[in-house]
């Protein structure tokens, strides 16, 4: 697995964004700059830039939000929609009309899409959920919890730590996470040694 750290980002760090509501995560995947430095931050500094006005439509949109599947076919109004908003991809569009919601929203991956969904633009994610689970790709995952105003960042397929709104402000979450990493191999380290003194 690629090094989950800032200093080598030779290889795309491949992720999740994703949102959590009522207990229910959904995440769309994100192919670049996933680690905490990079996605992590971007979506610190969004939410630390929300009005409360904004934090509310966050919620009512997330809650009109569709999740779509990433090789179904997008409606001709849909297309027509984001072609004109300038939120798909051109570049891929230049070879011919989307065939898929990927070629449609490939710019709005990442921490791109949060401002798309606030303003009303972006209607639609594709959901990758499922991308959580293969712990050789998914290098970080990010769920945000709007009604709860809670952060929750993933690594290995689980959720390493979980901070409040009120805590992003003033925290490193680069040096969190490692501090956070670092404590678990500690908590392993002793249990490993619990285990090998008990069978002596």
């Amino acid at each position: 697995m690629a090094p989950k750290s800032s200093t080598l980002h030779s290889m795309p760090t491949r992720g999740l964004l994703g949102f959590r509501r009522k207990g229910i995560r959904k995440a769309s995947q994100n192919n670049y700059d996933s680690y905490p430095e990079g996605l992590g931050k971007e979506i610190i500094e969004f939410i630390l830039n929300l009005s409360d006005t904004d934090h509310d439509r966050m919620q009512e949109h997330l809650e009109n939000l569709t999740w779509v599947d990433l090789n179904s076919k997008p409606d001709e109004a849909s297309v027509e929609r984001y072609t004109q908003l300038g939120l798909s991809d051109e570049e891929t569009l230049r070879y011919g009309p989307a065939e898929d919601w990927y070629m449609l929203l490939h710019r709005m991956q990442g921490g791109r899409c949060l401002p798309a969904i606030l303003k009303g633009d972006l209607l639609h994610l594709i959901d990758d959920s499922a991308f959580l689970e293969d712990t050789m790709f998914c290098e970080w995952a990010y769920y945000i919890d709007f009604e709860e105003e809670e952060l929750e960042v993933w690594t290995d397929a689980k959720m390493l730590c979980c901070f409040g709104f009120e805590e992003l402000a003033t925290i490193n979450l680069g040096a969190a996470v490692k501090e956070k990493q670092e404590e678990e191999k500690r908590t392993i380290k002793r249990k490993i040694a619990e285990v090998d003194s008990g069978e002596e």
